[in-house]
């Protein structure tokens, strides 16, 4: 669209109307309503873009053609670049409501934050999300409640992550030993609150692979959701219900709450001794060339199992 340039001389403006773009061999595409790109003339490497929406985007995936919308009350990207590429990136959108495939999320604030390693290929990632609203129809994830209250997620991604397509950078960085090292994760629905930290990868059939040690409250919810998801039968379910209680201690609440090893091999999903549910594929398409990632073994015995990280203390 047309391009108007201002700010000069204490900073450099570029407005662009109706903006789009594209990304070759993906089928992406991206429009919007106005972004403005600023730069200050002493630091040109630091560039802040402001968005105007709403922003459309489509994509094709092995369904057919697939369109997302996202308007928002602010949207604001930020960019450091470096010799060989970007250093640092950041994203803070507040009001935000989006439409996937007729179904409307909507979110009061979202601040996402990328930070390549200063040596090595590893990237440094934080997310906070509060009052995320899933969709009416959430599928069994329902059984959780409708509203997030808050998701808090700090990691580090290692290995080599390269650009372009989302799915073959990750069979790339799989391919490569990524894994992504979860320093502190929080997700807290209605009924079911779950904290912790761990490792995950993903295994050659496109499933996740991990293991953490988590504190969940509202376990019995979470059943709930894996038995409406088709993931576990009311018969496991009955049995779940009574180990998990076993498990449970009070929380400093007087509620009900687990503290146990978490983990997700060969397609299953683990709380403790438990097979809680059946793990399907993130994807289903672009199988990994190479070797599965793995979750790094109990320090001092590089022959034993995955083991969940230490609690954060």
């Amino acid at each position: 669209g047309p391009m108007e340039v201002g700010g000069f001389p204490y900073r450099l403006a570029l407005t662009v109307a109706e903006p789009a773009m594209t990304q070759a061999g993906s089928g992406l595409n991206w429009t919007s309503r106005r972004i403005t790109l600023f730069a200050q003339p002493w630091n040109p490497r630091h560039l802040i873009a402001d968005a105007e929406g709403p922003h459309v985007l489509t994509w094709l995936d092995q369904g057919g053609p697939r369109l997302a919308r996202l308007d928002a009350e602010k949207l604001r990207a930020s960019v450091v670049t470096a010799d060989g590429g970007w250093r640092r990136a950041s994203l803070e959108m507040t009001g935000a409501n989006g439409d996937l495939a007729g179904q409307r999320v909507t979110v009061a604030r979202l601040m996402a934050h990328a930070r390549r390693a200063e040596t090595g290929p590893g990237i440094d990632l934080a997310l906070e999300a509060d009052n995320l609203a899933l969709p009416a129809d959430s599928g069994p994830w329902g059984a959780l409640g409708r509203v997030v209250g808050n998701v808090r997620f700090e990691a580090t991604a290692n290995g080599a992550w390269p650009g372009g397509p989302v799915m073959e950078a990750l069979g790339a960085g799989s391919d490569s030993g990524g894994i992504v090292d979860v320093e502190q994760l929080r997700v807290a629905f209605e009924r079911v609150t779950i904290s912790g930290n761990g490792a995950i990868g993903l295994d050659p059939a496109w499933r996740p692979l991990g293991a953490f040690s988590l504190e969940i409250k509202g376990h019995n919810a979470l059943i709930d959701a894996f038995v409406a998801g088709g993931g576990m039968s009311a018969r496991d379910a009955q049995v779940a219900r009574i180990a998990l209680g076993l498990l449970s201690k009070p929380a400093a609440n007087g509620e009900p709450m687990v503290s146990a090893p978490v983990t997700a091999q060969d397609g299953r999903l683990f709380v403790g001794p438990v097979a809680v549910s059946r793990l399907r594929p993130i994807f289903s398409a672009l199988p990994f060339s190479g070797q599965a990632s793995q979750v790094p073994p109990a320090a001092g015995d590089r022959n034993s199992a995955p083991s969940p990280p230490a609690p954060r203390q």
